[in-house]
């Protein structure tokens, strides 16, 4: 007895999702876990992943990004900025699954903000009465 797998095409790895930070969400550090659920290859292949992390919503300012992170155990796989980034900064981050053959999925942009405590007020300035 034997088996074998015919596979005439490759198909892409699953669509996945982004879990957290939940879309337009606050973080409370400067270096946040990005994760996200672990895609299906249909194909069998081995699944890698590549993240990317922007400071605009065109996805043209690059802040941070990994390549070729292997797939988690447990059904989530997570990666931590290693780029401290900027209280009250706006940020938008995506996922790109890609399976041996070279086949990938992307994920929507997700958009989270760092908030690790409020900004003291501007300092006041008398407007009225004029002063001479």
């Amino acid at each position: 007895n034997g088996r074998f797998f015919v596979n005439t095409v490759n198909d892409p790895p699953d669509n996945f999702n982004p879990t957290n930070p939940v879309p337009g969400s606050d973080v409370s550090t400067l270096t946040p876990t990005l994760s996200w659920t672990n895609s299906f290859d249909k194909d069998g292949d081995a699944i890698t992943y590549s993240v990317f992390l922007y400071k605009d919503a065109t996805l043209k300012n690059a802040v941070a990004q990994v390549a070729d992170l292997p797939e988690a155990t447990g059904g989530i796989t997570s990666w931590t900025v290693p780029t401290t980034l900027s209280n009250h900064g706006r940020y938008y981050w995506r996922v790109i699954a890609k399976d041996a053959q070279g086949a990938v999925t992307p994920t929507p942009a997700r958009m989270f903000v760092v908030n690790t405590g409020n900004l003291a007020p501007s300092a006041p300035a008398i407007v009225l009465p004029k002063t001479i």
